[in-house]
């Protein structure tokens, strides 16, 4: 199951367990404190995720030589970025986000250097 599909499902569930058991303005009401309490919870958890212009390999392949690769200029050879919530919400977000850009603008002057 993709991650957002269990993330409904537990959802639900809680709903579905708080206003059973209480009315439903209390459920939402606890759903509404959940929800970010959860959020939060998973950013300090797992603050990266997969590039999305390699898919986590930390290699760019060549579209004619699929054999062919370099490290990725997106993710700086990392195969990660900082998620969003982490670099807005935490401290330590932001400084990872800064050494994220400033190693990306390196890749990059790299790439150009060599051609």
């Amino acid at each position: 199951m993709p991650p957002l599909a269990w993330a409904a499902l537990v959802t639900a569930i809680f709903y579905g367990v708080i206003a059973n058991a209480t009315s439903s303005t209390v459920g939402l009401i606890a759903l509404g404190f959940a929800g970010p309490a959860v959020y939060w919870l998973s950013l300090k958890l797992h603050p990266n995720t997969n590039c999305r212009h390699c898919r986590g390999t930390a290699r760019h392949r060549g579209w004619l030589f699929n054999y062919a690769h370099r490290p990725c200029v997106q993710c700086a050879g990392t195969g990660r970025h900082v998620r969003w919530g982490y670099r807005t919400f935490f401290s330590d977000g932001k400084k990872a986000y800064a050494l994220e850009q400033e190693a990306r603008a390196k890749a990059k002057a790299a790439l150009r250097k060599r051609h």
